[in-house]
C-alpha cells in the first residue's frame, strides 16, 4: 500500500474505526479507501482510553476534534505546549519513552539513532519535526 493522502487517509480511518466500534454497519466508500458490508467488528464502544494516535499540525486538529487527544512520539518537553495548542487544552497528550537501560552509553546513542533516523524517513513524521522547528 502506499502512504498517499495522509491526512485523508489518517480522517478516512479515524471515522471507519469510531463507526465500527460503535457497533455500527457499514458500507461505505471512503475517499481514500472502501469498506464494503462490514458488520459487528466490535461489542465494545470506543472508550476515552482511546485517542487517536497521529503526529502532524492538522492531524493534531483532527485528533482534537474527533477523538480524545494524541499519542506522540520523538517529543521533547518543550513540544508538548505546541501540540497542545493544536489538539485543545481539554484533550489527552500521551507519549513513549523508551529506555535501553542495560546497554553501554555508545550503544544507547546507536540504537536511538537508528530508530528516530528510521521514523524520520516517513515524510509526514519529518513535516511534523519541521513544523515543531527542527531541520
Amino acid at each position: 500500500m502506499t502512504y498517499e493522502k495522509p491526512y485523508a487517509r489518517t480522517r478516512d480511518v479515524l471515522d471507519f474505526v469510531k463507526r465500527a466500534l460503535d457497533g455500527e454497519k457499514i458500507d461505505h466508500t471512503y475517499e481514500t479507501f472502501e469498506v464494503p458490508r462490514l458488520q459487528d467488528l466490535a461489542s465494545r464502544r470506543r472508550s476515552p482510553a482511546d485517542p487517536a494516535r497521529r503526529a502532524a499540525p492538522g492531524m493534531l486538529r483532527l485528533a482534537g476534534r474527533e477523538a480524545d487527544g494524541a499519542i506522540l512520539n520523538w517529543l521533547g518537553a518543550d513540544d508538548v505546549a505546541k501540540c497542545r495548542g493544536e489538539v485543545g487544552a481539554d484533550k489527552m497528550i500521551g507519549g513513549a519513552t523508551l529506555r535501553h537501560s542495560n546497554a553501554r552509553r555508545r550503544h544507547r546513542a546507536m540504537i536511538g539513532r537508528r530508530m528516530i533516523s528510521s521514523y524520520l524517513t516517513v515524510n509526514a513524521y519529518a513535516e511534523f519535526h519541521r513544523w515543531l522547528g527542527r531541520g
